[in-house]
């Protein structure tokens, strides 16, 4: 992450220098590279234990999101905002063998996410602004688990959570700028028959959008 800050501080500044200053209302596009890995504990029907870490999937997703940047004090910045993701991609896709042999295999594809940010920052130029997100996520999947028992499992949900990360966005113009985060995102643990399954999401984005 240190080595990703440095690399977008050396990219970013020296082309904001002669910018419009970085504060108010902006629309974006983003590209986000996401990794999520799963946890499944437990005991099958047959009271064999499960406990497995690593049934993860990367996926690479657009977004839109729309906020405001207030500039209290010098150097002081507030970002206030909303991102969407519409698309669906998988982000759980394995097969579990328990202790005596019997199969479970669990698929969970993403429908869309929404995600509500407030991201305290400082401004290291007129044009250039650092920044910690926080983040609610919510939004809804597609649950299919087969071989718990003879009754399939195929069920759409809605998840929370709760992510942290930081980013920078800097001006190019009067009103283009671009930016990148990088966020960590865990979700809240899900119970599918006697199986419990907790997600986390690491997410890198590339941002490009209009000031106003």
């Amino acid at each position: 992450m240190k080595r990703t800050l440095g690399f977008c501080l050396l990219v970013f500044l020296p082309i904001s220098l002669n910018a419009k200053d970085i504060g108010g209302a902006s629309i974006y596009a983003g590209i986000n590279w996401s990794a999520t890995t799963v946890e499944v504990s437990g005991t099958t029907r047959a009271n064999e234990p499960v406990d497995i870490n690593g049934l993860g999937q990367q996926a690479i997703s657009p977004s839109i999101g729309g906020d405001y940047m207030f500039t209290p004090g010098d150097s002081g910045v507030v970002i206030v905002g909303l991102s969407y993701d519409p698309s669906g991609y998988t982000v759980a896709d394995g097969t579990i063998t328990s202790e005596g042999g019997a199969l479970t295999t669990l698929n969970a594809e993403v429908d869309s996410i929404l995600n509500l940010y407030f991201a305290p920052g400082v401004r290291v130029n007129p044009s250039t602004a650092l920044y910690a997100k926080f983040t609610y996520v919510e939004g809804d999947a597609s649950v299919t688990v087969t071989g718990i028992n003879t009754n399939n499992i195929n069920q759409s949900r809605t998840f929370a959570g709760l992510g942290y990360g930081f980013g920078i966005r800097t001006m190019m113009n009067d009103s283009l700028f671009i930016g990148a985060e990088v966020m960590r995102t865990n979700y809240d643990d899900e119970g599918f028959e006697s199986l419990n399954y907790a997600n986390g999401t690491t997410t890198g984005s590339l941002l490009i959008g209009l000031q106003f």
